[in-house]
């Protein structure tokens, strides 16, 4: 972005009817060499990957396939590779008596756990961090307006600090080695750790 203005570029490629394969190179092409003049967004024709005149093969599955399988080309070559590309959302509980201040520090060393297992929370990377404790009852209904509430003291959170990081990694370890072969979207298959391992 320069001057606060965005470039972009319209393109309109060489498409092949109802052939998604030659259609997603031929995008693919361009957006190649878009991004070498430094072009921020590419506008395609609609229909650039199937072609305009499909008539009745719209309804059919070959060429609906062949359209998704274009996207995911397309959405493959796109994402830089060994990037952090998913989010993970930790939830932390325990039974010792924590303010809301102390709870939220909890939250910030979760961190430290998942940097351990070597992630580095990339750009596209949502963790979420949410921490709640049961220490402290607080009664529906009560004749007193002033309650009573523990807190742990700050000097003793330290350990707390690191069973949180040392849980997480281990969490996250625990995840990798107990998860199981799927098979999802499409027939796209991925496989565990313990399978790879076989290999």
């Amino acid at each position: 972005m320069k001057d606060g203005f965005l470039k972009a570029a319209a393109f309109s490629p060489a498409l092949r009817v109802a052939d998604c394969t030659y259609n997603a190179q031929q995008i693919l092409e361009q957006l190649q060499a878009a991004a070498q003049r430094g072009v921020k967004l590419a506008v395609f024709p609609e229909f650039c990957l199937t072609g305009y005149t499909c008539g009745d093969l719209f309804l059919q599955r070959t060429l609906q396939q062949g359209a998704l399988d274009g996207l995911q080309t397309l959405l493959d070559a796109s994402i830089p590779p060994h990037e952090d590309k998913g989010s993970i959302i930790t939830v932390l509980a325990t039974d010792i008596p924590l303010s809301e201040r102390q709870l939220r520090r909890l939250c910030h060393r979760a961190l430290v756990g998942l940097s351990r297992t070597g992630s580095a929370c990339g750009n596209g990377s949502g963790e979420i961090v949410l921490a709640f404790t049961t220490a402290n009852r607080m009664p529906h209904y009560s004749d007193k307006a002033l309650l009573p509430m523990e807190m742990l003291h700050d000097d003793a959170i330290n350990p707390l600090f690191r069973a949180v990081a040392e849980c997480v990694e281990e969490s996250v370890l625990s995840s990798l080695l107990h998860a199981e072969t799927v098979t999802g979207y499409h027939g796209r298959t991925v496989q565990c750790l313990s399978d790879l391992l076989k290999k």
